[in-house]
């Protein structure tokens, strides 16, 4: 996961026109999170209630979503 971090991060220097490796300093010899979370289906969905508003504390998340999907990521200016 920390290899797939660094090359997502690579993709995003070259996409604002920086070098490659631009933030690589920024994260050498820091720590490294990984959380593990399996949901199942729900019954209801229709009923079910999702996590609310919060911001992930890392730089990136690297998020899995399976066939029932679920993420939902909103700006300020869609309310």
């Amino acid at each position: 996961m920390v290899k797939l971090a660094y090359k997502l991060m690579e993709l995003v220097a070259l996409s604002l026109g920086l070098p490659a490796d631009r933030f690589h300093g920024f994260f050498k010899d820091q720590p490294s999170y990984i959380r593990l979370n399996h949901y199942n289906p729900c019954p209801s969905a229709h009923l079910a209630l999702g996590l609310g508003r919060h911001q992930d504390s890392g730089v990136l998340t690297i998020l899995n979503e399976d066939d029932v999907g679920g993420l939902e990521a909103k700006r300020k200016t869609d309310g």
